[in-house]
Order: structure tokens, then sequence, then C-alpha cells
């Protein structure tokens, strides 16, 4: 289950190891500790990651198309409550970019008695964030549960309810999810409300390309903590995401940006970094380390604002195992408050916007 590319080695300092044990550095490990790390502010939103392959093609039926975006709506107020609390609410120019890079949706997907509605939809190059209602039959109750009861998941085992996610020209995608349930006034109707978060494969899946992505969807489940599953609904729920990740993407100018670890003695050279409201991506080329349990990775990567604080992450300095390093915001960034990034000793400015 436990199947992400990020990493969450900080600086990457080893530790005195029992080479008996499974290795400490290893992919499944760094996969481990990176979801250890993505807990949410609310006690009632979940993140449980599965890595899901796309399967079958995109059925010509029961699709709800993003064409139909109603923008008077308004993506970040549809979002608000999914990244911030009432204490602190998004901030207008917050909003403003999330209106840039989302949309809003009118209409949902019936089958089989339920009714599956994509509410809104956030994406940068990187990553996905898709608000959905769920109603499901009448006389099914979807009540809130506790981590030792289970997990509401969109999937089950069998390849048949696999989510898929593909392009308009047939082309399967992969990428990395998580689920959150988002608080629920009244956990004995037959309404949720869910956002379903995706990560891109970095050399694969990009979510603001120049094709309409369609999710497909077969229905909701109640996934236990040993892994059982149980049907809620089963149906056949097509939703047609469009061209998603429209908004900011700022280029950094990092020619020439090359440091060494001294410890053990690799050099890392950045490619490219790529600033979004979302997300902090950096592309990098790595040298071998003198030490096999050591990835190479660019380190932590910080962005500071005008004021001087540190913008609040998910997870820092994420190196996976093709050279690209990530970190993905708490919450959406106003861009205009940044005063550069930090990262291998270097002062990286942002261009004009």
């Amino acid at each position: 289950m436990k199947r992400d590319w990020f990493d969450l080695l900080e600086d990457y300092q080893a530790q005195p190891l029992d080479l008996d044990e499974e290795n400490p550095y290893s992919s499944s490990r760094i996969r481990e500790m990176t979801m250890k790390r993505m807990t949410d502010k609310k006690t009632k939103r979940r993140r449980l990651p599965v890595r899901l392959l796309t399967a079958a093609a995109v059925a010509a039926v029961l699709t709800v198309s993003a064409l139909a975006v109603s923008r008077v709506l308004g993506a970040g107020e549809m979002f608000q409550d999914y990244f911030t609390d009432d204490a602190q609410p998004l901030t207008s120019a917050q909003l403003e970019a999330v209106d840039q890079m989302g949309a809003a949706f009118e209409g949902g997907v019936t089958s089989n008695g339920a009714t599956i509605t994509p509410v809104a939809i956030l994406a940068d190059r990187q990553f996905c964030y898709l608000r959905l209602h769920i109603q499901a039959p009448e006389g099914v109750v979807l009540p809130d549960y506790t981590e030792e009861e289970g997990y509401y998941q969109l999937f089950s085992p069998e390849q048949e309810h696999f989510l898929s996610l593909k392009a308009a020209d047939g082309t399967k995608l992969d990428y990395t999810s998580s689920l959150d349930v988002l608080p629920d006034d009244d956990p004995t109707d037959n309404e949720k409300d869910l956002v379903l978060w995706l990560a891109s494969d970095p050399d694969g899946t990009v979510f603001n390309g120049d094709q309409p992505l369609y999710l497909t969807l077969h229905g909701l489940w109640l996934q236990t903590p040993d892994k059982d599953y149980t049907s809620i609904f089963e149906g056949e729920f097509v939703l047609d995401l469009g061209l998603c990740g429209q908004g900011t993407s700022l280029e950094l100018d990092v020619a020439g940006m090359t440091w060494t670890n001294e410890t053990y003695d690799f050099t890392i050279t950045l490619e490219e970094m790529t600033l979004t409201p979302l997300s902090l991506t950096a592309r990098y080329t790595a040298t071998q380390s003198n030490d096999p349990r050591i990835w190479p990775g660019v380190g932590p990567m910080e962005v500071v604002l005008k004021d001087g604080s540190t913008v609040s992450a998910l997870n820092k300095g994420a190196p996976d195992m093709n050279g690209c390093a990530v970190q993905v915001f708490d919450t959406p960034l106003d861009l205009e408050q940044v005063a550069y990034v930090r990262c291998g000793g270097y002062q990286i400015q942002l261009p004009p916007f």
C-alpha cells in the first residue's frame, strides 16, 4: 500500500545500522517514513496512500464534463475548509491563486442509485486535488469511522475496481493517491465530502498538460486496518476533469548551481526548479555516494517569505529515485509574498511575473 516517490531524509545523515535488519534507507522504508509525516491538521482528514495503475478504456457513458465549469463559484471557496480552519482562513490572494489554478464543476454522475459529484479541482504539473461529494443510495448511511474501525476508499483490491486515470488520447497515467474525509455535519445520512489527492509520476503523468484527463471510479468501500474491504456501493462513474492546473507556474533560474556533500562525497547539480502555489519541485543530477545506504539528494529546500518566515510543508527535501525533489505546501501559497527559495546554500530569486 505504501508506494510513494517522496523521500524524507532531510539532511541525509546516516545513523548506526544493524546490517541484519531491513535497510532503513531502502525505497520501501523511505516511502513509509514519508507517509508517516503526511499527517492531517484535522482529525477527520485521513491520508491513505496507494499506488494505482490505470486500467480499461474510458467509458463513453455516465460522464460529467469540466467544460460546464462555473468560474463564478470559485475553486478557492470550495477548498477553503480543506486547507484551513475557521481561525485562519485563506487570504484573498490565496483564494485568487486557487481560483486561477482550479475550477468548480456543475452536475454529477449517477449509477446504481449513487451519485458522485466532482465539486472542484485544483492542480499544478505535479499534484492534483479533487473535491468529491458522495451521495450513497437511499437507506445507506455513511458514518464517521475511527482509525480502529477503518477508512473510506474509492477502490478495492480487485482490478476491475481500481481507479483509472487516462488522457483523452487513451494514454494510461500512473500516480500515487491518498483520500481525505472532510468534517461531516451529519454523520447519520448518506452523504460525505472527500478530497482525492493525486501525486504524479515525475517522468510520466502531467496534470496541467494539453489534454483533458478522465478519472473512472467504481464505487465506495470500507477498508479495515487489516486490509479487508467491504463494498458500500458500486457503479460506473466517469469524471471528465478537463484541462486543469493552468495557473501560475514559475521557472526559477538555477543555471550553474552545484555543490558537494563532503561527508558522503557526492555532487549535486540543479537542472530545473519550478514554484507554484501548491509545490516546489527541483530536478537535479547527482554523482554516486561513497555510502551505498545514502541516496544523494538536494537536502532541505525552503521557501522564504518577505517577512522572513518560511512556508510550512507536508514534507521537506524529498528526492525520489529519478532525481526529483518536491516540497508540498500545507496551504496554497501567495507567490507575491515569496522573497526567494533557499537550497544547497543558494538564495534562488524568483523571475518577474
